[in-house]
């Protein structure tokens, strides 16, 4: 019989009828995907020319699609061969369009030819689950065994995993209510054995750690073998779609001169390592992450050292997440606490022991490295992974120099030697015998702690040294909220225990704080390592941005002098100043692009998602010890856990009610799906998006809401019903401009004010020009294109009079609404939303609370690709719909309307724009590099606002008043956007909106 496969999803079906049934299911992943692939293509297709009758070469392929997934599809029949290799049959390469954005023209990939052979079959994640010694039991009794049913798994689930102890659990089990459920186990003691005989995953062991020098405690390493980890998350069905094992050239042209870099194995490195490799192997790396943390609650000193583990070959952005435990406990160090006279001594020691252990818990992936290992993939092909060896490095010939004269424990001779190497003492590396190893490109960027741990350090406190710790404090204390964003309401100059949040949140706002408070080079200096640290952060970075991150860097390095200049540079915890560059984090920045270039983009390696696996594997699991050899109880905790976790999976994979790629399909919204106006600034996520089942997958609910998925639901059933809209729906609260256009909008179901009359709105929302400008906007629809898109914001009044009739009398107003948008680089992943306010005067906001936003006036412009050309910035003073007049006819679209006042950009000298030093035009700044805005108005000095289809906005901006050399100390966050008259628009609001306004 023959068997096809989803091209998205990889699933089987035994008819091609039912694999199109799939792949047109509404709320689908798989139709998405394929139709936002669709229409890529076709407007690629539009704008480049004829294609060429070549063909390219045999290792090339094109995707339409910029940010297709690294992972090739491969059809039954490729699967079955010895070799799994991309097919190119009809391809053809497409050249360059210089009317094209960079960031949209396809890629040309070129896969390594050697790689990803496939050597048989192995066992799978269910292979494993049905091979236990319990699935006999499982087979032909009960598929939940050693519980009774799916009912009580699920109790039990939630009871192994919640925070109550085992005497509370007992209480719990000991209730009648309890008791009269007829459950199988009836004391936690018992729960707690029945879950010990859950399928296993990777075993600990325990060892005990002898030391050269005595210690205060007797050590024991707890650790598991990391073939065993690697392999348990390789065998994940969850990962099916995220794992890679080609090594990929991108290239942004035909041509090959435009060189991208994404995932790991997009880099040079991955490459080279290839190349040595014997044809048919694979490649597999492993990222280690070692960090100490405390566990200690309130009081004490308890520290732990985790040793994470996870794989390089899986998609970055699944390798983030935490909720999908890519990161697994390899092993837990021991905390040593040396008995030597002298402290460097003692860190000294430590540092050894600890590359003592890496290198005895490595030793099987070292093994591996040398003679390769054979390994299955989620799909159950095995693979055969390895390395080859390579000579020394210059380090380790070092450090057989230095042991040719001076014995490697006598600590003070060898770290008196070792130090002029600049060395830290350590005679056995953990790496030295690992092929392929070298520190200059295992050791990546680490954007978290090099960047913006660096900027607090550093960049924050020039700042606050040049600029004074009260003027800069009160500067953050009166800028425009943004609703759920953090807000430096008493400043930043005497925080404490700052985290990685707060410092990514200063460095939106610092460069436009401190304009016109510092002298220009300070200020190019200080932009200039933001653009540098914005640009590294992208996740998708071409020969293009390495050459702009280079020049950031140069560009800080010719202007830094002035941040010495102007005392800014001062010592810890005193005010002398500093004459030098001494700074090894700012050292180290001159190895970011290179790396990029061997081991893709940094980002990928940010501590964020370790950080967070800490809580889980250590921080969680410490609260349920009683602080005697907390390492053992941590280790049995997690594998609990991880059985709890595994065999969730397994039995919602073997339940016919339950696939792995279900989806919980909701229905339309209804008259429930609200944010209040009323609420926090953490507004509620709406409960109708789309998601993978929590109880398929063990992960929770997604944290943000997809609108965009929502709103093809909602045109889909509408399209499904002849194109009638439910009565209940109409207008759709929650819609897309188009398909083209990367933004969705949401709504409340129920206006903030269901009736107001126009002068009442007037009135209330201070706009004495709101009559006529709705007697302007029916002119000038009338005069528009026939999809109703308005080119013209704040013209001339062709309706001066109050008196105009209009055919209605009533509007609907919001207060809010939920904006958006898709990542620049990945056009077809959404972001997290924003609320854009447009409220009336009301309690401290007595000036009322509107948001900046950018909206377009120009169709063929696409936001974010075409910057503000075709664009306007404008501030939101009104969301509102007219309320049809009822037994009259009125054939106006229904649709929804703001009112905006319009932001003009302040002409500027830019020899970047120019190349002249007395031309002006409408350029950023040359100095902080943000457009400089101001107020439009009238010849009357009236504030010039107009009236737009709210489909036309784009995206929420932030605008920071232009202080001068002292703020008004009169202004406040409530009334600083209303006062001033001049803007920087800031580019530094969000990495989307950087690159968007960097065109």
């Amino acid at each position: 019989m023959s068997t096809t496969y989803c091209p998205r999803c990889a699933k089987k079906f035994k008819t091609q009828a039912a694999l199109l049934q799939h792949m047109n299911q509404p709320i689908s992943s798989c139709l998405t995907h394929y139709q936002e692939r669709i229409n890529i293509a076709a407007s690629l297709q539009t704008a480049l020319p004829a294609e060429p009758t070549h063909s390219p070469p045999d290792n090339h392929m094109e995707i339409d699609d910029p940010v297709a997934p690294l992972t090739q599809v491969h059809t039954s029949s490729e699967l079955s061969s010895n070799s799994i290799r991309p097919s190119f049959r009809n391809l053809r390469t497409k050249p360059t369009n210089q009317n094209i954005p960079s960031e949209r023209l396809p890629f040309i990939i070129k896969t390594h030819p050697t790689s990803g052979r496939v050597f048989g079959r192995g066992a799978t994640f269910m292979d494993l689950f049905n091979s236990d010694r319990f699935s006999d039991a499982r087979k032909h009794g009960c598929l939940y065994y050693p519980f009774a049913s799916r009912k009580e798994w699920e109790l039990a689930s939630f009871l192994l995993n919640s925070n109550l102890s085992m005497a509370s659990v007992d209480r719990f089990l000991k209730l009648e209510l309890v008791k009269d459920m007829g459950l199988s186990f009836k004391t936690a003691k018992d729960l707690r054995n029945r879950a010990e005989v859950l399928p296993q995953g990777p075993l600990w062991k325990s060892e005990a750690w002898n030391t050269a020098f005595p210690t205060k405690f007797k050590l024991y390493l707890y650790y598991r073998d990391p073939i065993d980890c690697l392999q348990a998350i390789m065998h994940s069905p969850l990962v099916k779609d995220c794992i890679q094992f080609h090594p990929l050239q991108l290239f942004r042209s035909a041509e090959g001169v435009m060189r991208v870099y994404t995932e790991w194995l997009t880099g040079d490195k991955a490459w080279e390592m290839q190349d040595v490799l014997p044809d048919g192997a694979s490649i597999l790396g492993t990222v280690l992450s070692s960090d100490k943390t405390t566990i200690s609650s309130m009081t004490g000193n308890r520290v732990a050292h985790p040793l994470l583990i996870s794989l390089a070959n899986l998609k970055m952005d699944f390798r983030m997440k935490s909720s999908n435990h890519a990161f697994l406990l390899l092993a837990l160090i021991p905390v040593p606490q040396f008995i030597h006279r002298k402290k460097r001594f003692r860190g000294l020691l430590e540092d050894r022991m600890f590359h003592e252990c890496l290198d005895f818990i490595l030793r099987p992936l070292k093994t591996a490295a040398k003679i390769g290992i054979m390994m299955s993939d989620p799909l159950g092909w095995q693979h055969n992974f390895r390395h080859e060896p390579r000579t020394a490095s210059t380090t380790l010939a070092q450090l057989e120099a230095i042991e040719d004269t001076v014995h490697p424990w006598d600590l003070d001779a060898y770290f008196k030697a070792a130090s002029e190497h600049r060395l830290n003492g350590v005679h056995r590396p953990f790496w030295a015998d690992w092929p392929l190893s070298d520190p200059s490109v295992f050791l990546t960027p680490e954007p978290l702690h090099h960047w913006h741990k660096a900027f607090w350090d550093h960049d924050a406190k020039w700042c606050i040294n040049a600029v004074g710790s009260a003027e800069i404090d009160f500067r953050f204390s009166i800028l425009h909220p943004h609703t759920g964003l953090r807000h430096f309401s008493e400043g930043i100059s005497s925080l404490k225990q700052v985290t990685g949040r707060e410092h990514r949140e200063m460095q939106r706002h610092i460069v436009g704080i401190i304009a016109d408070a510092v002298p220009p080079n300070f200020l190019i200096a200080v932009r200039a390592l933001m653009d540098f640290r914005y640009l590294g952060q992208s996740r998708e970075i071409d020969d293009r941005l390495c050459l702009k991150m280079e020049a950031a860097l140069s560009e800080f390095h010719l202007h830094k002098n002035a941040i010495i200049a102007a005392g800014a540079r001062r010592g810890k915890g005193s005010n002398s100043q500093i004459n030098n560059w001494h700074i090894p984090k700012l050292e180290f920045l001159q190895s970011v692009v290179p790396n990029i270039r061997a081991n893709g983009v940094a980002i990928q390696w940010s501590a964020d998602g370790t950080e967070r696996a800490h809580i889980e594997v250590i921080k969680n699991p410490s609260d349920f010890s009683n602080n005697q050899n907390y390492e053992s109880q941590i280790c049995r905790h997690l594998d609990r856990s991880e059985k709890c976790r595994q065999f969730n999976l397994s039995t919602a994979l073997s339940d016919d009610a339950i696939l792995l790629d279900e989806r919980m399909v909701s229905a339309i919204p209804t008259a429930g799906n609200n944010l209040d106006d009323d609420a926090s600034d953490d507004d509620a996520t709406p409960n109708n998006d789309s998601q993978a089942s929590p109880r398929a997958t063990g992960c929770t609910a997604s944290h943000f809401a997809d609108y965009f998925a929502q709103a093809l639901t909602l045109s889909t059933s509408i399209a499904s019903n002849g194109g009638i809209p439910d009565k209940r729906l109409s207008p759709l609260r929650t819609f897309c401009p188009s398909q083209s256009e990367a933004v969705a909008f949401h709504l409340n179901r129920d206006p903030s004010f269901k009736r107001m009359t126009i002068d009442e709105t007037s009135v209330l929302f201070s706009i004495p020009d709101l009559h006529q400008a709705l007697a302007d906007y029916f002119q000038r629809l009338s005069r528009a294109n026939s999809d109703g898109h308005i080119g013209v914001f704040g013209g001339r009044r062709s309706c001066t009079s109050k008196d105009v009739h209009l055919p209605f009398t009533h509007l609907q107003v919001w207060k809010k609404l939920r904006l958006q948008n898709k990542a620049h680089h990945s056009p077809h992943q959404p972001l997290p939303s924003c609320t854009v306010n447009a409220c009336p005067p009301s309690g401290e906001w007595s000036l009322g609370r509107y948001d900046p936003i950018i909206i377009n006036l120009d169709p063929s412009q696409k936001w974010p690709y075409s910057g503000l050309k075709g664009h306007q910035v404008a501030e939101l003073h009104l969301i509102f719909r007219i309320v049809p007049p009822r037994n009259r006819a009125f054939t106006f679209e229904d649709q929804f309307l703001i009112y905006a006042y319009r932001f003009d950009v302040v002409p500027q000298i830019n020899k970047k724009f120019t190349g002249s030093s007395s031309a002006r035009g409408p350029y950023p700044e040359a100095d902080s590099s943000l457009y400089v805005l101001k107020r439009a108005r009238r010849i009357d000095e009236m504030l010039i606002g107009d009236i737009l289809p709210l489909r036309q906005v784009r995206a929420l901006v932030e605008l920071i008043p232009c202080f001068g050399q002292e703020a008004d100390r009169r202004l406040t966050k409530y009334s600083s956007s209303h006062y001033n008259s001049e803007f920087r628009l800031n580019r530094f609001f969000d990495k989307e909106l950087y690159f968007a306004l960097s065109q």
